[in-house]
């Protein structure tokens, strides 16, 4: 079993405290060995409604695996909004990466956006997540030879106040049942 410690901050200031991996997750594809990607839920159901966001989070390192958990985005707009939202929604949490998304996030991308992505996230293990509308994805890593395809992530579920925050904030003055795919009869 691996243990790691997670000290971050809460969006009201107090501190949390977690050891080891989340409990409650759903594995996309295979495990990597050495480093794994997990998102969490509201990530996933957030960038379901958005083109472009950056991802926040965290990355953790122990003696045989790294670990990236992205428990934040904002949606991609003008610089300094990014920012001001992740300070505002986000205290503590770093830039790890970016999603985006794509007719076909199964296809290998076009040389331009990972040269998009080496320019504007450098450093090793930054991610990049392509999505689609039917829930397919695939995750890319930087390494220092490049990027790397990871043969899978994990999606996890956690109480994730600060992203559910940011989702409402972000939703404000849109109805429920306007998106509602499935209309109640009633």
């Amino acid at each position: 079993m691996i243990e790691m410690v997670y000290r971050g901050t809460s969006k009201d200031g107090k501190g949390k405290e977690r050891t080891g991996l989340p409990k409650n997750i759903r594995q996309i594809g295979d495990a990597g060995s050495d480093k794994r990607v997990y998102i969490e839920d509201y990530v996933i159901t957030f960038l379901e409604k958005t083109g472009c966001a950056v991802l926040l989070g965290e990355v953790w390192q122990n003696e045989n695996m790294k670990c990236l958990f992205a428990d934040g985005a904002v949606e991609i707009a003008e610089g300094e909004q990014i920012y001001r939202e992740m300070k505002q929604y986000f205290p503590g949490r770093e830039v790890i990466g970016w999603a985006k998304k794509m007719e076909e996030p199964e296809e290998e991308p076009d040389e331009k956006l990972f040269d998009l992505h080496r320019e504007q996230f450098p450093g090793e293990d930054r991610l990049l997540f392509l999505y689609d509308s039917e829930e397919n994805a695939s995750v890319f890593l930087t390494e220092n030879t490049g990027i790397r395809k990871q043969s899978g992530y994990y999606i996890y579920y956690e109480k994730n106040e600060q992203m559910q925050s940011y989702m409402v904030k972000e939703n404000e003055g849109q109805s429920v049942e306007a998106e509602s795919k499935n209309q109640d009869g009633a």
